[in-house]
């Protein structure tokens, strides 16, 4: 799974969808190549899609939306996630 991750990351599309791709690894893994690919990624000026159910997440991102059955209920504002 972390090999489409890193595929999806070094490419050069303007915008990457990634479906919760880090869950595969334990907690520690998945922030450490979260917080170093995601800071090579801001660099670039592309939209990443993250697909998480890890709030962990949520505090380094710049907008979030919360889907329930597929359906958009809500874009809470950061600092109450």
């Amino acid at each position: 799974m972390l090999d489409l991750y890193y595929r999806a990351l070094y490419s050069k599309r303007n915008i990457v969808l990634l479906d919760d791709v880090l869950s595969s690894v334990d907690a520690h893994v998945a922030n450490s190549i979260f917080a170093n690919l995601a800071d090579k990624q801001i660099r670039k000026k592309r939209t990443i899609i993250f697909a998480t159910n890890n709030r962990e997440f949520c505090r380094k991102v710049d907008r979030i939306v919360v889907l329930d059955k597929g359906a958009v209920i809500g874009s809470p504002p950061l600092v109450r996630i």
